[in-house]
């Protein structure tokens, strides 16, 4: 038993690592993508606000009624319903506020017909 605690002091002791770089989560992602299916589209998202000011937009979406579901998502209706935490992330509110934000508010170039 001794011998135990000497490990969990040690291990108590050891600075933990510095969080892994965003850039090099984002290739980790990226890289499983890829050996699943090497076709797949991929584009990185870089967050350049944060969580509350890019929720905003999406949430007037949803009170214009612009934005409905089809099917049950439980898990995301909770995240959707409960407060915001700051120490908690809500993975799922936070993937779909960057979908939403992809597919109904980002600018899109104006389709081109060419001549030839």
């Amino acid at each position: 038993m001794k011998k135990r605690n000497s490990i969990t002091a040690q291990a108590a002791r050891k600075p933990r690592p510095p969080p892994a770089h965003p850039a090099r989560r984002i290739a980790l992602v990226e890289q499983v993508l890829r050996e699943v299916d090497p076709t797949v589209a991929f584009r990185a998202a870089h967050a350049s606000k944060g969580k509350l000011a890019r929720a905003e937009p999406v949430a007037a979406l949803y009170e214009q009624g612009r934005v409905s579901h089809v099917g049950a998502f439980p898990a995301l209706e909770d995240e959707m319903c409960a407060p915001i935490d700051p120490g908690r992330s809500p993975d799922r509110l936070d993937a779909l506020v960057w979908a939403i934000t992809d597919l109904m508010l980002r600018q899109r170039a104006e389709p081109r017909i060419r001549v030839l």
